[in-house]
């Protein structure tokens, strides 16, 4: 098999070719790539920022979708030959530690999810068995943006409905939060980022309250939107220590901020412990908070009838040999969501 492999934080990721898989233990599903989501928690693991990685040189990859090719003894969700989407966020089913894999190069670790790679030996519990007619790449993303951000605003529905919303940060999990918290009918919802091009990606799918934080601060353009009641909810995928405190500050003083954004490794935020005192509230999610089943059977219903527009979050579609130039084009923030196709 084939992969894309970190071997040395901070270094372009290795193609790797004469790739040797082991057998599969019980609880394990091997599944002949098709697609792989590409998304910035990747990019923080390759470059470093989510603190020391002990597993090198390893596989990567966090979302895809492919076909089951074979299964563990144990395994009861999935067949040979059905359609999956594979996630990171564990859902029902069996877990089994990483696969190992063998090459020229020695030993190469992974997790209990790959995805860029010709065939992945993933635990069962990372498998969704995909009944939907769904565009592959649109599938791709499923595992990891969407059940991410659309899961958080499906988690707090009820917080959302008919009340001031603030989306802060328009990366694949903001977009996705963003969308699918119009479904659940908010009286003003509100996006901001420091990425002008993110800004319009959102403005092409409908939104018109923006805010583009490198020519205002975001209370002014809160307070001026909201005529000064503040947010009454905030979800944060920023990745910055920056922007969720400045998410906290909008909050009115009832107001609750969900961040699912991941800062970098060692750094701390600040907030005004009397704010809590007072009333506003915080908290982390992570992964959406719900188990990948349950986001995944609400969230495709709203694409099949059009209320989700996931296909316009593919920026482009990259072969596994360009891997390395679709992440940079990411870190710099030229494109919102690649795709890798493996085959």
């Amino acid at each position: 098999m084939i992969a894309a492999v970190l071997v040395e934080i901070g270094k372009p990721l290795e193609i790797i070719a004469d790739i040797i898989s082991q057998p599969l233990r019980d609880g394990q599903v091997k599944v002949k790539m098709i697609y792989s989501g590409l998304c910035r928690s990747q990019l923080m693991e390759i470059d470093g920022f989510r603190g020391e990685d002990k597993f090198l040189p390893h596989l990567l990859g966090h979302e895809g979708v492919g076909i089951v090719l074979e299964i563990g003894k144990l395994v009861t969700r999935v067949k040979p030959k059905d359609q999956v989407v594979l996630s990171w966020i564990r859902g029902e089913g069996l877990s089994e530690p990483g696969a190992i894999y063998k090459s020229k190069k020695g030993v190469l670790n992974s997790g209990p999810v790959v995805t860029l790679c010709s065939e992945a030996i993933v635990s069962e519990s990372r498998v969704y068995k995909l009944d939907h007619e769904v565009p592959l790449p649109v599938a791709a993303i499923l595992g990891c943006a969407v059940a991410t951000g659309a899961g958080v605003a499906i988690n707090f529905q009820n917080e959302i409905r008919d009340k001031i919303a603030l989306v802060n940060g328009l990366g694949g999990v903001g977009v996705n939060t963003l969308l699918m918290a119009k479904n659940f009918n908010p009286k003003l919802i509100i996006a901001s980022d420091i990425d002008r091009n993110k800004l319009n990606v959102a403005q092409q799918l409908g939104f018109t309250n923006l805010v583009d934080l490198t020519t205002i601060d975001l209370k002014s353009q809160v307070d001026k939107l909201t005529y000064g009641a503040g947010i009454d909810i905030a979800f944060d995928s920023s990745g910055s220590v920056a922007g969720i405190e400045n998410a906290f500050d909008v909050l009115n003083k009832n107001g609750l901020l969900v961040f699912s954004s991941h800062p970098k490794y060692g750094e701390f935020m600040k907030i005004d412990p009397f704010e809590l005192i007072n009333g506003k509230k915080i908290i982390g999610s992570w992964g959406g908070g719900l188990p990948l089943e349950e986001t995944l059977k609400t969230v495709l219903p709203f694409y099949l009838k059009n209320l989700l527009n996931l296909d316009s979050l593919i920026s482009d579609v990259f072969p596994l040999s360009r891997v390395n130039e679709a992440i940079e084009l990411m870190r710099l923030g030229k494109i919102l969501r690649p795709v890798i196709s493996i085959e």
